[in-house]
């Protein structure tokens, strides 16, 4: 069992909580707002997307209902960033608790995956400009997060699974 890793931030001058979950958990369907994760192309690199070309994020989105968040993850993928998804696996999520969100949800999930994928020609769409891919060692200057021991342990264990799943080093 994984142990929660916690990491308090200040979003929009609200005060949050943000606590990794293991694979071990599955948060309910119905309070998962997000299905995101760490892909990797086929040579390696960590795919990025950007809506406005200065901040990065990694790639993923909002379910739609009566999507599963497997399918959710697959659907953004492809659309935003063109590319297949070939293999994936759930990794955890990170748990929200925002006792003052304006918008009602005082705790819900962003779900995690890590993914090996195949790009395609990127075009743009939806609300994603670019798409770029880096090596994992630069992610950490590309993302700009907040909570800094969840992205750790959600890289470390992406980081693990490809070694596992591809046979990489």
């Amino acid at each position: 069992m994984t142990d929660p890793i916690d990491d308090d931030i200040i979003q929009d001058g609200r005060q949050i909580r943000v606590t990794w979950r293991g694979a071990e958990f599955t948060p309910p369907r119905a309070l998962v707002t997000q299905a995101s994760g760490v892909c990797f192309s086929e040579d390696g690199k960590v795919v990025l997307e950007t809506k406005d070309g200065a901040s990065w994020q990694l790639v993923g989105g909002h379910p739609e209902p009566g999507e599963s968040i497997e399918q959710a993850f697959v659907r953004e993928v492809a659309e935003e960033t063109s590319a297949e998804v070939l293999e994936m696996r759930y990794l955890g999520a990170q748990e929200v608790s925002d006792p003052d969100n304006p918008e009602g949800m005082v705790v819900y999930y962003q779900a995690r995956f890590w993914a090996k994928v195949r790009l395609g020609e990127f075009t743009p769409q939806f609300e994603v400009i670019e798409r770029r891919c880096v090596a994992v060692e630069e992610v950490w200057e590309a993302l700009i997060w907040q909570t800094v021991n969840v992205l750790e342990q959600l890289l470390v264990l992406s980081v693990e699974m490809n070694k596992v799943v591809t046979g990489s080093s």
